[in-house]
């Protein structure tokens, strides 16, 4: 687990296979995926995203947290499976 941060959601793809990052993804529930791709993928500002999902900021803010809560929990149980994040070659 050499350099694995938490914190780096941007960073993944470089820890987890492509399988477990688009697995754990799909389990997301869809408001939730969808604002997070908006902020994390796309990289838009967060008065971007509100004005796109028309809805309160601090609603955007927590379904961002809380996907990137369910997404570490759901990553995090490839490791205690065996399947721990090394950094992909």
């Amino acid at each position: 687990m050499k350099n694995f941060s938490w914190s780096n959601f941007c960073g993944m793809h470089v820890y987890f296979s492509d399988e477990q990052l688009i697995r754990a993804w799909k389990e997301l529930p869809e408001k939730e995926r969808l604002t997070l791709y908006l902020i994390d993928v796309e990289q838009l500002s967060w008065k971007k995203v509100v004005a796109i999902l028309r809805i309160p900021a601090a609603t955007v803010r927590k379904q961002v947290a809380w996907a990137r809560a369910e997404l570490k929990r759901k990553l995090s149980s490839f490791c205690q499976s065996g399947d721990s994040p090394e950094k992909k070659k």
